[in-house]
């Protein structure tokens, strides 16, 4: 008996506001703004069923055009402000496309514009290893992270630094953070608890440099100097698009 396949839906969300780096999605890297490395990481994908760019802002909506990114609507204002949750985004994108495709989505991905040096090959991944288990959620991770590590601090009322969570109690073993890259959600789960992550999500892993995310100028500038080297190459942007 051959099994369904699962349709799958990526999502962009790229707002116009950013406050602590200003119009940050579409800083320049490489004489591209910072979208456009999404854009075509997910135009190189061969999984993904549909895909969208979602933004409030003119300007983001002209240059995903620009790029070759699907572009449905301008997202409302009642979803766009830096108190929203994602997971508001992923839902009206989901709602929008299954109205418009008259079709059935299952699978939906979330990839944030702020991590440039993201593989196709993660995002075809992120999807066929969601498609096949019985969880809810993945996750893009980087680590592991051992007990050579800094122990993690954090300042209390009195300007004091303490220990920051049960991570400093066993350090002994090895733990993972989110980098933030890639996200995926089964619809039923989205739908019912509003939310793309769970308590126990399948893992995939990516190495330093993939797992970089834009979140500061400085983070910017490692990010154009590491461009600048021969160490990123398959992630640049054919000049022809």
């Amino acid at each position: 008996m051959t099994l369904k396949k699962k349709i799958s839906l990526a999502i962009i969300p790229a707002r116009g506001g950013s406050k602590r780096l200003r119009r940050k999605n579409i800083r320049k890297i490489e004489n591209h703004p910072l979208i456009a490395y999404t854009i075509n990481a997910v135009k190189k994908t061969k999984q993904l069923d549909y895909w969208l760019l979602s933004s409030d802002d003119d300007e983001i909506i002209n240059i995903g055009k620009k790029y070759g990114a699907p572009i449905y609507f301008k997202r409302p204002k009642e979803i766009s402000g830096d108190k929203i949750r994602n997971s508001e985004t992923l839902i009206h994108a989901l709602n929008f496309m299954e109205n418009k495709f008259k079709v059935n989505i299952d699978i939906i991905v979330l990839l944030h514009p702020t991590s440039p040096i993201r593989d196709p090959k993660h995002i075809d991944k992120a999807i066929k290893l969601l498609s096949n288990s019985k969880l809810n959620t993945l996750a893009s991770i980087k680590g592991p992270y051992k007990k050579r590590d800094p122990i993690l601090k954090k300042k209390d009322n009195y300007g004091n630094i303490v220990d920051l969570n049960h991570l400093t109690k066993r350090n002994h073993d090895e733990f993972y953070m989110y980098n933030a890259s890639i996200y995926a959600v089964k619809k039923n789960y989205l739908l019912k608890n509003k939310k793309f992550t769970s308590n126990k999500e399948i893992p995939l892993l990516m190495n330093f440099l993939q797992s970089l995310d834009i979140d500061d100028i400085n983070d910017l500038q490692i990010v154009r100097s590491l461009f600048k080297t021969n160490l990123l190459n398959k992630y640049k942007i054919d000049e022809k698009n």
